[in-house]
């Protein structure tokens, strides 16, 4: 029994050491494969709104590249190809190859904030596996911009910027705090709504809108509030007789 039991011991750990050299072995090989793949793409990129951008993806190898994937991945999980129909029409994806070079080029057209975040180009073939990664930012998003006045409210608004922010109100230097109201949407795009409305009663007066994003002032508009004379009010009603007077002799004359 007591030979039987060495005996035993001695097959499983010769069995074992084979199990780990093959291990061992398999474990070289295959990084010594990923190795031999270099996957290089462009470097982060921070872009304004509306541009049209390039990204491009470079895979090399000493050998032969057999392709099996070779492909960016958007930041929603899309998967750009250029042999895969993509509905897409903003974007244009193209491919390269001279056997040991392959490059896939992709270009995002009028690029919007709902475009940004980290793009993923990875490589599959025969001789291995490797991928790369760009970042990009959009920035400088505005639309635009305008106001509403009536006799007890000023509204203003900024549509169509990049990131969220905050409308802050000045009568002078002095900033108003008081009886403000503000709104902010997103847009198919990604972009921000931005309203803000404040109680101010007409009486020529001049306020300033701004735009706060991120610790800095992107833009401000001036609402102009004008109390309507008493003349002006006059003249209008007079105005509006004459129209009333004149339409009833055109139909008078007509009849």
């Amino acid at each position: 029994m007591l030979k039987r039991s060495i005996f035993s011991s001695a097959v499983r750990t010769r069995v074992f050491n084979w199990f780990s050299i093959m291990w061992f072995t398999m474990t070289v090989a295959t990084t010594a494969v990923m190795a031999d793949v270099a996957v290089r793409t462009t470097p982060d990129m921070v872009v304004r709104c509306g541009d049209n951008v390039t990204l491009t993806c470079n895979a090399t190898s000493d050998e032969l590249l057999d392709v099996k994937l070779f492909s960016w991945i958007s930041p929603n999980k899309t998967l750009f190809d250029s042999k895969i129909k993509n509905n897409d029409s903003a974007v244009v994806c193209l491919n390269k190859t001279d056997n040991s070079h392959h490059k896939l080029t992709l270009t995002l057209l009028n690029i919007m904030p709902i475009h940004q975040g980290q793009y993923i180009c990875k490589f599959r073939g025969q001789v291995g596996i490797n991928s790369s990664t760009t970042n990009i930012t959009v920035q400088d998003c505005l639309g635009n911009q305008n106001y509403f006045i009536n006799e007890s409210i000023a509204e203003c608004w900024f549509h169509g910027v990049s990131s969220p922010g905050k409308i802050q109100w000045f009568k002078g230097d002095d900033r108003l705090t008081d009886s403000i109201r503000s709104n902010e949407k997103v847009d198919q795009y990604g972009r921000y709504n931005i309203t803000s409305t404040i109680k101010a009663p007409r009486g020529n007066q001049i306020y300033n809108c701004s735009l706060w994003i991120l610790g800095k002032y992107v833009s401000s508009q001036k609402v102009v509030m004008v109390k309507e004379s008493k003349n002006a009010s006059e003249s209008k009603y007079k105005l509006q007789w004459i129209c009333l007077m004149l339409h009833a002799i055109v139909v008078t004359f007509i009849m």
